[in-house]
């Protein structure tokens, strides 16, 4: 029996960009609840500091007595607020796409196809009887490095696919030619077309 173990260097990038992205919420999360929280009482402060009778404001004076920046705030205090919920989205966006992207990391180590002349199968428990094999579809092989196996299993038709970018590249070719061997021999008489 052949296994091709899973070649996990191709699995790795979803670990980086599942980091990047959790690296990418904690950001979000320290502007929504630090730095724009912040911007946001400095501009209600401008928004409601008292103009004098020639229409100016004296901000500078507040504002150094507060420790805040002297410049008019750039954003309305509106427009702050519109800034805390995009982070909050922002950081449901990455959790999400970072725990997806995390878990096909994660379950993909330890996995591994295997077979013989007579039977594929993985570590997902799928199992593929060669003697059931209908057709194999190459069309990625040279390009993807898939190949699509259809077989019969029971009534039903099923797919098991062999891909040697995401397993060990020699033994998923050995594999495949199993398949293909098995596939190109000839059909068995039955018994009424031996009479």
């Amino acid at each position: 029996m052949i296994r091709a173990h899973v070649h996990m260097p191709y699995f790795s990038k979803f670990l980086y960009i599942s980091l990047a992205c959790f690296a990418y919420a904690l950001w979000c999360l320290y502007d929504a609840r630090v730095a724009y929280p912040k911007k946001l009482q400095i501009a209600r402060a401008y928004e409601t500091f008292p103009t004098t009778a020639a229409g100016q404001r004296d901000w500078t004076a507040l504002a150094e007595e507060k420790g805040w920046p002297t410049a008019v705030p750039e954003k309305t205090a509106v427009k702050v607020e519109a800034l805390i919920v995009n982070q909050y989205l922002s950081i449901a966006g990455c959790a999400m796409l970072g725990t997806f992207l995390f878990s096909k990391w994660w379950f993909a180590r330890g996995s591994w196809i295997e077979g013989d002349e007579h039977i594929l199968k993985n570590s997902r428990g799928q199992q593929c009887e060669l003697s059931e094999l209908l057709s194999i579809n190459k069309r990625k092989w040279e390009s993807k490095g898939i190949a699509v196996l259809k077989y019969r299993n029971g009534t039903k038709k099923r797919k098991f696919v062999l891909d040697d970018y995401k397993f060990d590249r020699e033994s998923t070719g050995q594999l495949l030619a199993f398949a293909e061997a098995r596939l190109s021999e000839p059909e068995k008489p039955t018994e009424t077309e031996g009479c």
